[in-house]
This record gives C-alpha cells, structure tokens and sequence, in this order.
C-alpha cells in the first residue's frame, strides 16, 4: 500500500493569488482575500446559470395592407424588435491543472497556472455541442467555462480604428458607463495602455494607483471621466482590446472544496483548480476591438 504521507493536498488559494498579481489582472480583482473574497462563490455542480435579458428579434407579420394600421403595424413592429426577454445563460467549471517537476519552482508554476486561468477568463469559447446531438458527452465536448469576450460578443462590442480619437474614446466611455457601477475597471493591452495615457488622456488627468490600492497590480492609473471614473489597467491576456468591465457583475465560481490546491505526490508536484466565470448584466459592460 502506498504511504500516506508521501500524497499531500494543500489549499494555497489565498497565498499564490499574490505572487504576481500584474501577469492575472483580471483574476487578482475577482480575487481578494483582503475583502474576505467577495466575488468567490463555491459550487456544487460543474454547471451553474443565471438569468440574463436579452433583446429579441420578433418581428410582425402583415398580411392585409391597408395605409394606416401597415403604419401602426411597422411600429409595433420596431417596439417588439427593441424588446427584451430573460433567457437562462449557462456556465461551465473548467479544470486547471499544471504539473511540475521540481518545487523549488512552485513560485514560478503558481504564477504560470493562475495566468492560464486569467487568459481563460477572457478568451475562451465555452463548451462545445455536437452539431447532431442535443446532449453533451466527453467524447463531443471538452468541459470548458466561457470568457467574457464571448459571453458579449453578440450584443456589447464595437468597431474602433488604430488611432481612435479623444472624440472615440470618449463616445466609448459615454456608451459603456450607461447602465451600472458609477467606477469601472478598463483592461486594454500594452499598446492601447500606451496610446490612452500618451496621445489621449492629459497626464494631469491620470494618477497613478499605489500596490496597496492596486491590490499589487503594477501601472494602475485613475482617470474622471465625464460619464465615470475609470481604473485602467494592462491586461496581458489581450491584444488590441479595450474591455470596460463592471466587476460588481463578475463572479469567480469554483467546484467545493477544489479552489486552487497544491498536491505533492512523491516526486510529482501539481496546481489544480476546478472553476468558471460568471458574468452577468451585459448591458453594464462594453468591448472595443480595435483595427
């Protein structure tokens, strides 16, 4: 029989979630054991829902064509098509895991796992369905939780160009702080971080954060904005993208008892986390992806 003690399972949630906090923006501000974890909800199922309002594509049918109520019909027709109706969104835990050789490196691995989990947090697509069935198997699908660039992409994106203008910007900020938190986080890229605090914002506009504001992410800056203020913060994960995000939706779900664990199995070492990302309110966020 195999010794007890050569297999060990430790929760170091609270600890690794520091480490590096600029290389996971996204994951350290879901993340903060300093404010007891607000936004980290333990889950007993590997799916978990909330109900969301979506604009709806109903359209009228005329069949008899007489000048005034074909009139009265087409707008009805527009108040229907500019309708909402609550529809269930579904989430999905996805596994996390990262072997390693050596623990000498674990510092390194941790940083190296929770990016993985912050990329995923934004990029990824969901699971997938077979085209011909209506269940999921794991031979169809890969268990896999949806990021927040797909989770909006149908109705909160917008087209800007390269060197978008002052007017751009703050079209952008008008349009993303209509619904929602009066403070908003904006993740954009290194070269947008770049080109917003050099050619956009007057640098007597911006402050910079402290670490302990930050919660250690390096290069924050503030701006007051005329719709909302506005933390800005390098997101690593993207590329030409600027995400205003309201981090009151957002929540960090993982299966119980499985947040992040370091596991020592004789000579083999592993982080493993099980969770998925929840995000609700589409209205209150807002993507540019710019070309």
């Amino acid at each position: 029989m195999e010794n007890k003690d050569s297999f060990k399972k430790i929760d170091v949630s609270k600890e690794v979630i520091k480490y590096d906090p600029s290389a996971y923006p996204l994951l350290r501000l879901l993340l903060r054991p300093e404010l007891k974890d607000l936004s980290k909800i333990e889950c007993q199922n590997l799916m978990f829902s909330w109900i969301e309002d979506l604009p709806t594509k109903l359209t009228l049918k005329i069949k008899k064509i007489i000048p005034r109520t074909t009139k009265q019909a087409i707008k009805k027709s527009k108040q229907i098509s500019n309708s909402e109706i609550s529809t269930r969104i579904d989430n999905h835990i996805q596994p996390f895991i990262n072997e390693f050789s050596s623990l000498s490196s674990k510092n390194k691995e941790a940083i190296k796992h929770l990016s993985a989990i912050n990329y995923a947090f934004w990029h990824n697509e969901g699971m997938k369905r077979c085209l011909t069935c209506k269940s999921i198997s794991p031979t169809e699908s890969k268990r896999e939780t949806e990021g927040i660039l797909h989770l909006l992409k149908d109705s909160k994106v917008i087209k800007l160009k390269k060197n978008f203008s002052k007017k751009d910007f703050s079209a952008f900020l008008y349009k993303g702080f209509t619904y929602g938190d009066s403070t908003k986080i904006l993740f954009v890229d290194v070269k947008t971080f770049d080109y917003l605090t050099k050619k956009i914002i007057e640098k007597s506009h911006l402050k910079k954060l402290p670490l302990n504001k930050s919660y250690g992410i390096k290069n924050v800056v503030s701006y007051i904005s005329i719709s909302g203020d506005v933390n800005i913060v390098k997101e690593p994960a993207l590329t030409q993208t600027m995400a205003l995000i309201d981090m009151t939706c957002l929540r960090y779900y993982y299966y119980e008892k499985e947040d992040t664990h370091l596991t020592i199995f004789k000579n083999k070492f592993f982080y493993r986390t099980l969770c998925g990302l929840y995000l609700c309110q589409r209205q209150r966020h807002l993507i540019a992806k710019i070309n």
